[in-house]
């Protein structure tokens, strides 16, 4: 093999290499801000169900129960809150609402309304937005009470 071939095949490996390395510490921080998240809706009131709840459409990460309300929540870290405000797309939301519909079929859990909710983190601050999205018709998910 020429050095120019080992060379190429060197800086491939560090690539991946730093590319797993960067996969691992977000994956890391995830975890950490979930753990952060669920320790604020605990101190909140809420009762945690389920996290990292998964289905064939999707995750949600967190889902808890607060009085008669049940939450499906998105964690989401970024640097500022602001990012992380709009990293959650409207497919990622019709996600969590397709995965909250399969855990309300497998679930028996006594509730009188869902929000669909977000919790933004960054290294300084946690923000808590309830009703961060809506389901757009009663065919989109036919548990809910559309008026």
């Amino acid at each position: 093999m020429s050095c120019a071939g080992m060379i190429k095949s060197v800086n491939t490996s560090v690539a991946c290499q730093c590319a797993r390395s960067a996969n691992r510490n977000s994956y890391q921080k995830g975890i950490a801000s979930e753990q952060r998240a669920v320790a604020f809706l605990r101190a909140h009131g809420h009762i945690i169900l389920n996290r990292r709840y998964r289905t064939e459409f999707g995750e949600i990460d967190i889902i808890s129960i607060q009085g008669s309300v049940l939450h499906a929540i998105e964690v989401k870290n970024r640097k500022t809150i602001l990012n992380a405000r709009f990293a959650i797309s409207k497919y990622q939301q019709s996600r969590i609402t397709k995965s909250l519909y399969v855990f309300l079929q497998d679930q028996s859990v006594d509730f009188e309304d869902v929000q669909l909710d977000a919790i933004f983190v960054s290294s300084e601050n946690l923000c808590f937005l309830e009703n961060a999205w809506y389901v757009d018709s009663c065919d989109d998910f036919s548990m809910m009470t559309c008026s």
